[in-house]
């Protein structure tokens, strides 16, 4: 019974048992305080990341719903004068009003501004070639590159030719 008192004052008065205790109290703590920090940033970094790829999908669904079709391309001359008109017949077939952004005639954009277009209604954009460069001109039978562009980022383009 003596030997086992000495034991536990040596083991309770010696420096060093105290001090291994006391250090790995302290590095316990020291994780734990880190885990739950580490814990608390991640949180609220992923709820961050949750709520913009909230709002992306919903834009997304968005555009899926917006539907633009090119009924008829007209390619026409200007009597008496020198220049060139082409006019776009457009109809929103989609379940959302579309907005046209931009219209751009062989990659040169050719008109810009904010044009609605209602479900089911059709509209038109006349765009006069004046302003284009000569490469943008059309002759008769030549293939014309045409891209519409909406603001939610749809773009209808396609390949029309001018009559012969």
């Amino acid at each position: 019974m003596r030997r086992y008192r000495t034991t536990v004052r040596r083991f309770i008065g010696g420096r060093r048992a105290i001090s291994t205790l006391l250090a790995n109290v302290i590095v316990i703590t020291m994780v734990i305080s880190l885990g739950t920090m580490l814990y608390v940033w991640t949180t609220g970094v992923m709820g961050t990341y949750q709520g913009a790829a909230g709002i992306w999908f919903s834009t997304r669904s968005e555009v899926m719903k917006e539907r633009l079709a090119i009924e008829e391309v007209w390619f026409t001359n200007v009597v008496g004068q020198d220049h060139q008109n082409i006019t776009i017949y457009m109809r929103n077939v989609g379940a959302n009003e579309i907005k046209i952004a931009a219209v751009y005639v062989n990659s040169t954009q050719a008109w810009t501004g904010t044009k609605a277009i209602n479900i089911g209604q059709v509209s038109r954009i006349s765009l006069d070639l004046r302003l284009l460069t000569a490469n943008n001109k059309w002759g008769k039978g030549c293939v014309t590159y045409i891209s519409v562009a909406t603001l939610r980022g749809t773009v209808v383009k396609g390949y029309w030719q001018a009559p012969a």
